[in-house]
């Protein structure tokens, strides 16, 4: 079990926000198990992996403009 020290905040968009807690409260799951799934997904899978950077870097760029 972790310890609330192994704990950070993290901060998302209100609408990123609002989709992540429906998911978790729907399915009866915790945030944080959540988030380190997807970590976990990220980190393993290469192909997924670089679309996600991808997508992730569109967005960036889209938000500067």
């Amino acid at each position: 079990m972790m310890a609330k020290t192994d704990r950070k905040k993290v901060a998302v968009q209100t609408l990123s926000y609002e989709i992540l807690i429906n998911l978790c409260r729907f399915n009866d799951l915790k945030l944080r198990s959540v988030i380190d799934a997807m970590t976990d997904i990220l980190l393993s899978d290469d192909t997924f992996s670089v679309k996600i950077i991808e997508l992730i870097k569109q967005k960036e760029l889209d938000e500067k403009r």
